[in-house]
């Protein structure tokens, strides 16, 4: 199997034809089709159907496409990172940051690494679990700084560096603030608002299952944390945030703590890489970084 075959294998899946395919590679239609029989002949499958109105790729080939997607980006650091040393550069990083951190700790920690390296060229995007796990689990980043969902991919590793405590939070003029006390019965008639990963679901249900207690039916859940304290805040709703979290600016000045037991875990989270990687020398500089960064989170 030849790198360029997996190039117009990937090409082909994008664009969906032979043909768009060719004029993209600068190749004839004919060519391109060669090679993917080729490709094709090395597996010992077929990756696509051919039709007069076209191609449409087989079960087999949307099984190869994240494989092959992978190899291509692999090659595609490996080429970078020999340009980077070529060029006496530092090299790159491809970073994954979950969204709870780009409220707490994300900019500072990034920051102080731009600062000790500042020949690295350095990606972030943000997102949560389980999209984290996957982009690095296809090559398209190196590592994740991220809160861990309760699913585990195979071949990554899952280095848990930290806890976050929660609390419940509310308005400032939220009726059970007044009250002398909250009981279960009040968090379980109450509107809820929720941002986080299914873990967060999971444990928030479980809570009340465990106290034998119906399960708030007012539940509207997003992945958007701004989104969740928008909505706890113009409504009399009850949302769960990382205490950490609540620090931020942007959040402290609208929500406040509700004294009752939080319907939720702590959190857990850490780094996410391939258990296969090669990391390099930046790379390396990165993982030991955000190795003390989540350890001085864990002792706050």
């Amino acid at each position: 199997m030849e790198m360029q075959q997996l190039r117009h294998f990937l090409t082909i899946a994008r664009t969906g034809s032979l043909g768009a395919a060719g004029e993209e590679l600068n190749l004839s239609q004919s060519g391109v089709s060669r090679s993917l029989l080729a490709l094709e002949g090395h597996l010992g499958v077929a990756l696509f159907e051919r039709s007069a109105r076209g191609v449409a790729m087989t079960a087999e080939g949307r099984a190869f496409l994240p494989l092959a997607q992978r190899v291509w980006n692999e090659r595609l650091r490996a080429i970078a990172e020999m340009k980077a040393l070529q060029s006496l550069r530092a090299g790159r990083i491809e970073l994954c940051l979950h969204n709870t951190f780009t409220f707490a700790f994300g900019a500072e920690a990034l920051d102080a690494f731009m600062t000790a390296h500042p020949d690295i060229e350095l990606r972030v995007s943000t997102g949560d679990e389980p999209d984290l796990s996957s982009k690095v689990l296809e090559g398209r980043a190196d590592m994740a700084f991220a809160l861990f969902d309760t699913r585990r991919e195979p071949g990554l590793v899952y280095e848990t560096l930290l806890e976050l405590p929660c609390s419940v939070h509310v308005r400032a003029d939220h009726p059970l603030l007044g009250r002398p006390r909250v009981s279960i019965e009040d968090l379980s008639a109450a509107e809820w608002v929720l941002a986080g990963a299914e873990a967060l679901a999971i444990a928030f249900e479980q809570y009340f299952n465990d106290r034998h207690t119906k399960v708030p039916r007012r539940l509207a859940r997003c992945a958007s944390i701004p989104l969740a304290v928008s909505l706890a805040a113009g409504r009399d709703a009850l949302t769960i945030l990382p205490d950490a979290v609540v620090q931020s600016p942007l959040i402290a000045e609208r929500m406040v703590r509700l004294a009752v037991e939080t319907p939720a875990g702590r959190p857990r989270g850490g780094l996410i890489y391939r258990a296969d990687a090669a990391h390099s020398a930046a790379g390396q500089a990165m993982l030991e970084h955000l190795r003390v960064v989540g350890r001085r989170i864990s002792v706050q």
